[in-house]
């Protein structure tokens, strides 16, 4: 766990896994396949100078106040990864539970 720290990273063969903290932020600078957020607050991915920014996966549990920065059509966009979901039950065919994003997070 840390507290206001600053992570930066050129290329990550696997994950960059945060663990219990507070305020941090995670910048990389090429390639990271992805991020695993758990049991933190606030905090920050800035994906600004990946190449292909949908290509990293980020997963998270337990987290809060998270934000991701990356470039789209050259310019720098910034959007809050949510943190709250909505479940229903789906009893057509095979039982399942259908997943959605809270409609706070639509817009």
């Amino acid at each position: 766990g840390c507290k206001n720290c600053t992570v930066i990273v050129d290329e990550v063969i696997a994950t960059v896994e945060v663990t219990n903290c507070k305020d941090i932020t995670i910048i990389v600078n090429k390639q990271c396949p992805s991020v695993a957020i758990d049991k933190t607050d606030s905090c920050n991915i800035d994906l600004t100078k990946v190449a292909d920014p949908a290509s990293v996966d980020v997963i998270a549990a337990k987290s809060s106040a998270m934000n991701i920065q990356f470039t789209h059509n050259g310019v720098t966009v910034e959007k809050p990864l949510p943190e709250q979901f909505k479940y229903r039950l789906d009893l057509s065919g095979n039982a399942k539970v259908i997943t959605e994003v809270s409609d706070i997070y639509s817009a």
